[in-house]
């Protein structure tokens, strides 16, 4: 709001306004502006503004712009009218503040000393400044993917000489210090502080490489109904030693053995915990069937000139025919 200092004030007096105490830790290149209207009542009679800081909660207060007469006048005198400005009759002026940089506790005092003179009016008083910043941030914790194509990695990040509190923005929309559920890739983090303050961190998040499985070899039941089938499973990637369970149980080798015909599938279990499977399938013959093609009855009592003929189907070709003699 515009402030109005006292006019015809005896000459000498002295008229504070003091603005509330600013807090410029942090901060660099502090200068203020204001805009000032004013008029002398003539050469005889003119007043004065001083611009004062205090720095140490104190009484004393250091001059840092002084201007009065024609320095300070925004139009030609006036001794007819007590005097109101129109927008044309003011001007900015610029106060350089920059030795209070970093200060905790500044006043800043607007002084009218008085002359005889018109009233003089201040408004727009800004306050600018430079934010110092040397807040910092980096990863101080991270854990990488176990399992190929998962997202159980994670980040956490710290900031360092800013001023709390702090907000976090992370490239997958997180916004807490730790950013969870990651997959493998890059990440970046901005950290913000209380005084405006960036700082930016990225981390890389790993993965193991994926479980390749591939059966090596199988072997068939040799007989229907047989459970003398075999077969072996090898693994690569992901993080050795592995578990295979071919639904009896994990075990270190990928070997199985005492199989019967039937389509298996092997679970592979990694050190971290990840899976992946493998399927194979145990063949087994069609069952051995026999049937007598053919008989010759022996023609006389106690003779040996009878015959037979036996066919085989199914099983494995060739065939081995024994009657008791081999």
């Amino acid at each position: 709001s515009e402030m109005c200092i006292r006019d015809s004030d005896t000459r000498g007096t002295i008229d504070w306004e003091i603005l509330p105490t600013f807090d410029f830790t942090g901060q660099s290149g502090v200068e203020m502006t204001f805009d000032v209207a004013y008029a002398r009542y003539d050469a005889t009679y003119s007043d004065s503004l001083i611009v004062a800081v205090n720095d140490n909660c104190g009484t004393t207060y250091s001059v840092v712009y002084l201007k009065g007469g024609t320095d300070l006048s925004t139009r030609a005198d006036l001794n007819t009218a007590i005097f109101a400005p129109n927008p044309n009759q003011w001007r900015k002026d610029t106060v350089d503040l920059s030795a209070y940089n970093n200060l905790p506790a500044v006043k800043i005092a607007f002084i009218n000393v008085g002359g005889w003179g018109q009233r003089m009016y201040i408004d727009n008083i800004n306050i600018q400044a430079t934010v110092v910043c040397n807040m910092t941030s980096s990863i101080t914790a991270s854990t990488n993917v176990l399992c190929n194509g998962a997202a159980t990695g994670s980040a956490t990040v710290t900031p360092a000489s800013g001023t709390a509190p702090y907000t976090y923005a992370w490239s997958n929309s997180a916004t807490g210090a730790t950013a969870n559920n990651l997959a493998a890739g890059t990440y970046t983090v901005t950290v913000s502080d209380a005084g405006g303050c960036n700082s930016t961190s990225s981390i890389t998040i790993t993965q193991a490489t994926a479980i390749t499985t591939s059966t090596t070899s199988t072997t068939n039941v040799d007989c229907n109904g047989g459970n003398n089938g075999a077969a072996t499973v090898a693994a690569t990637g992901g993080t050795a030693p592995y578990q295979f369970n071919i639904g009896s149980g994990n075990q270190a080798s990928g070997t199985f053995s005492g199989l019967s015909a039937n389509t298996y599938t092997v679970t592979i279990t990694d050190a971290n915990g990840c899976t992946n499977t493998q399927a194979l399938t145990i063949s087994q013959p069609t069952a051995l069937n026999s049937s007598t093609s053919s008989t010759t009855n022996v023609d006389c009592n106690g003779g040996n000139n009878g015959a037979v003929t036996v066919a085989a189907t199914g099983g494995t070709a060739p065939y081995q025919f024994n009657i008791g003699s081999g």
